[in-house]
């Protein structure tokens, strides 16, 4: 290629864009100018309109008027046309109609990036450890001081709630509005308790008195954690004497702050069923309905003041029943809840059962199958029995206990523990199998049936 071809190509194509230009402008001129004159017609109008909406917005919320000018660069808070400088030192009181007042001379940088930021504080809900803070922020919105480049002031979206306030950048200070009376307020309302799958939730608002709040829980005038401390799932197997694991029944959170623009402080607590429990939630089987739930709840004044709300729990699931699950591993598996240690068993074991199995015979050096009929007499989860009571032998005895489905229980010859039985009864045919071990710690199988009652 000739190397002038590739300045020639371009000067004809910019010849060839001109008159394409020209053309469009010679026939659709008169169009363009229409379109370019109404919108810059709209411009003007829009921006009248944003400006209108602002300072509606700004009008909402009553502001101070300015009747006197700061003399030094600073923050201040503005209250009945008065300055309050917010960079000295102490506490600062205002009323919920303040407003805010930055002067500065880089004022529109500050403002431009959005650093003054005003949000209500909330460091309440907390129980044995020490509170979380929580801020809830207030919309502030900012206009101009007339004839004042340097001012510029801030106004709150809505008129500030009693309470204590946190204000950052270009100071980092707590204020506090109406503070007689927010300290002499109701502390506490409006207790509300729901109910899940797996928890219960109370929850209640914070609307007065001195932060940080510190609360408790009764059920039936009883510390929550003493009450349900009290329970525990617990699990067996049939086939190993590898115990299952017990846990603790409940699990009590931690306490949950949440806070509205309106300045509504909300606190909560759930409780729940472990996760390691297969039970959805139920209210303790041992507390009868009506159950009182008291939440008291204390402030930090000098001396404290404390409010009490309460609530009856007149309904709602109140059972853990004992169940019998399978393991692809383990095989079956019994599960069940006690109550200070001793479980609720849902078996009447009292009667005459045939008892069969394997032990080991010294003689053959092998297992040999046997049956034998025994007799229980039962008291509530504890039984005791003897091992064919017809023969004429040493006596033979058994002395066991119930847990839900599963069974414990040793079998004792001439006053001597001799072995060690465990399983699981069949929640259906009433049936019961497990293993055994003996004194020198050889394992098998059993089974036992009912044959009467």
């Amino acid at each position: 290629m000739d190397s002038t071809s590739r300045p020639r190509r371009l000067t004809n194509f910019a010849f060839f864009l001109l008159g394409c230009t020209g053309i469009g402008l010679f026939l659709f001129g008169d169009t363009i100018k229409e379109w370019w004159a109404k919108q810059s017609a709209s411009i003007p109008s829009q921006i009248d309109s944003r400006q209108r909406a602002s300072s509606t917005r700004a009008s909402q919320t009553p502001a101070s008027p300015l009747t006197e000018l700061p003399e030094y660069y600073g923050f201040y808070a503005l209250e009945s046309g008065r300055l309050i400088d917010l960079a000295k030192p102490g506490a600062v009181r205002l009323s919920s109609k303040a407003t805010f007042l930055l002067f500065d001379k880089n004022v529109g940088l500050i403002t431009g990036f959005g650093a003054v930021r005003l949000s209500q504080y909330g460091a309440v809900c907390y129980r044995d450890r020490n509170p979380e803070e929580l801020y809830a922020p207030v919309t502030l919105m900012s206009r101009p001081v007339k004839g004042q480049p340097e001012l510029v002031q801030f106004v709150p979206s809505r008129p500030l709630r009693p309470g204590f306030y946190r204000l950052d950048d270009p100071v980092n200070k707590f204020v506090a509005v109406d503070l007689e009376t927010y300290k002499t307020a109701t502390i506490a309302s409006s207790l509300r308790v729901t109910l899940s799958e797996k928890e219960a939730t109370l929850a209640f608002d914070i609307s007065g008195g001195v932060p940080p709040h510190r609360f408790e829980v009764n059920l039936n005038d009883q510390p929550l954690e003493t009450v349900l401390l009290r329970y525990r799932c617990t699990a067996q197997y049939d086939t190993t004497d590898r115990h299952a694991g017990t846990d603790q029944l409940y699990a009590v959170g931690s306490p949950k702050v949440t806070a509205s623009e309106a300045g509504t402080i909300n606190c909560s607590l759930a409780f729940r069923t472990n996760e390691r429990c297969p039970w959805p939630f139920a209210w303790p089987a041992d507390l009868p309905f009506p159950i009182r739930l008291q939440v008291v709840v204390q402030d930090d004044s000098q001396p404290p003041r404390t409010q009490k709300l309460e609530q009856a729990i007149t309904s709602g699931p109140h059972e853990f029943a004992p169940l019998v699950e399978t393991d692809q591993l383990w095989g079956r598996i019994a599960k069940w809840v006690e109550t200070d240690g001793k479980a609720r068993t849902p078996l009447d074991v009292a009667g005459s059962w045939i008892l069969r199995g394997e032990h080991y015979d010294d003689r053959t050096r092998d297992y040999q199958p046997f049956k034998e009929n025994i007799m229980l007499q039962q008291v509530g989860s504890d039984f005791t029995g003897s091992i064919s009571p017809d023969r004429n032998q040493d006596a033979v005895t058994i002395k066991g206990r119930l847990m839900g489905y599963a069974v414990r229980f040793d079998i004792y010859a001439r006053a001597e523990q001799t072995s060690s039985w465990w399983g699981i009864f069949d929640p259906k045919s009433g049936a019961a199998s497990g293993g055994w071990k003996d004194k020198w710690g050889r394992y098998s199988k059993w089974s036992m049936n009912r044959v009467q009652r």
